[in-house]
């Protein structure tokens, strides 16, 4: 058997074949591309190649003008965010060295502060040893004083019970010695008298022997 297609089944209906072929995908030019601005987070405008560049037709003035101006904006606008990040990392580093300076400023006023609380320690120390120097040699001239009071006031009392000694001393001499005088004229009294008892016998005995 013969087998028919469909034109020959179907004479009046045949289709009309596909003419029009699939075309490769557009490779996308950098133009194309979106740069992202992170500092400020603007969206930068996607630059179109001109319709006619796309449809294949000619390319009007008009368009050719916008799409220049497109790209001058899209290339000032990656020279600003050049110029930003740059600056940003201008201001990092001089926020660094602030930082650094500010730290370092800050180590030199607490040293300062730590050198200044050291010698007012010092000073304090200082003052509080001559202070309890003071105190010390306050007492000890207060003791020695007070020692020499007492040893004053001991000599006076030895010297007061030599002269009391002295003076009982010299008064018991002068009892002896009054004593011995009077025991002295006793016995001379007597004797005198001895003596005038025995002229008177002698002078009874020669008147009676005349």
């Amino acid at each position: 058997m013969d087998i028919k297609t469909s034109g020959e089944l179907f004479p009046g209906k045949q289709t009309k074949a596909a003419t029009n072929q699939l075309s490769p995908l557009k490779t996308p030019s950098t133009s194309d591309i979106i740069l992202e601005d992170d500092s400020d987070n603007e969206e930068p405008e996607i630059l179109e190649e001109p319709t006619s560049q796309k449809k294949g037709r000619k390319t009007t003035e008009k368009e050719e003008e916008r799409y220049v101006e497109k790209r001058k904006k899209k290339t000032n606008h990656q020279e600003q965010k050049a110029k930003k990040i740059k600056k940003g990392k201008d201001y990092k580093k001089q926020d660094e060295e602030m930082t650094l300076t500010e730290e370092g400023q800050k180590r030199t006023e607490k040293q300062e502060q730590e050198e200044i609380k050291r010698k007012e320690e010092e000073h304090k120390k200082r003052e509080t040893q001559k202070q309890e120097e003071e105190v010390r040699l306050k007492e000890a001239e207060q003791k020695r004083k007070e020692k020499q009071e007492q040893e004053e006031i001991k000599r006076k009392e030895e010297e007061h019970k030599k002269q009391e000694t002295r003076k009982q001393e010299e008064e018991v001499r002068l009892k002896e010695a009054e004593q011995k005088r009077k025991e002295k004229q006793e016995q001379e009294e007597i004797k005198r008298k001895e003596e005038e008892h025995k002229k008177q016998e002698t002078r009874k005995q020669e008147r009676k022997s005349d």
